[in-house]
């Protein structure tokens, strides 16, 4: 994979400036998920039967992706929600 070159924000990223997709999630047949990778950018769009039907793009658009995504039953790869021990390493004690 080529490093991401994030994008330059100069005005709203669109589809036709994405050279390569992050593939979220595809079912067999008609739904997609998928994120701008080439150029980087804050931008997710969803497909039903090779169309785009939803785009979101800047500030909290993984968030309304996610409510999209819910509202329309679209199963989804969640991250595991991390809590503050696991990004202290295992030898440090905590008072």
């Amino acid at each position: 994979m080529p490093d991401p070159i994030p994008w330059d924000g100069n005005r709203p990223i669109r589809f036709e400036d994405v050279d390569l997709w992050e593939v979220i999630t595809e079912m067999s047949g008609p739904i997609g998920v998928y994120a701008s990778y080439q150029p980087y950018a804050e931008y997710f769009i969803v497909t039903q039967n090779w169309r785009v039907v939803a785009e979101f793009e800047g500030w909290n658009a993984n968030g309304r992706l996610e409510q999209y995504l819910i509202n329309n039953n679209i199963p989804y790869p969640r991250e595991k929600t991390r809590e503050i021990k696991d990004f202290i390493p295992n030898n440090i004690i905590i008072y």
